[in-house]
């Protein structure tokens, strides 16, 4: 298996599959039709066809990139970076940014953090 990573534009290339965020924050999957694919797909909880795009949808929840990855296995694929885990920095940023947001909500000096 192979995995490109992508910026979210939809110019994929060369891979067998590519997955990523629509615009309902569900993850997207399109392929080649494959019956063998499909049906390992359909194992997925919460997928859905939307023939009018021709791909498949699958809730963004935990373990789902992790399902579709192992139907894939052997072939090459590309992954949304919106999808790829960040790294430790990128979530600690956000933490912080959050527990910022939540001490100015309850009237509480942001020193508070720094203890």
């Amino acid at each position: 298996m192979s995995i490109t990573s992508s910026d979210g534009k939809q110019n994929f290339s060369n891979t067998e599959a590519q997955i990523y965020l629509d615009q309902s924050n569900r993850i997207a999957v399109t392929f080649p039709y494959n019956e063998q694919t499909i049906r390992e797909l359909k194992r997925i909880p919460g997928h859905k066809w939307h023939p009018d795009l021709k791909r498949w949808s699958f809730p963004n929840d935990k373990g789902t990139l992790e399902n579709l990855i192992k139907v894939f296995d052997s072939k090459k694929i590309e992954v949304d970076s919106a999808l790829l885990p960040k790294d430790r920095n990128s979530i600690a940023e956000e933490v912080i940014g959050e527990l910022k947001k939540e001490l100015k909500l309850r009237n509480l000096p942001r020193e508070i953090l720094i203890s």
